[in-house]
């Protein structure tokens, strides 16, 4: 199943904070703690 626009948005600002605050993270953490594909990335 496809995520909509707005779902995809939605996680996308929520990155921005996590991400600020977890500088350097590897990307598949980042891509666990968003349940997102590491080759989406």
């Amino acid at each position: 199943m496809s995520e909509s626009a707005t779902e995809r948005l939605s996680r996308l600002l929520a990155m921005v904070p996590w991400l600020l605050s977890h500088q350097g993270v590897p990307v598949a953490q980042a891509a666990r703690e968003f349940g997102v594909p590491e080759r989406r990335w």
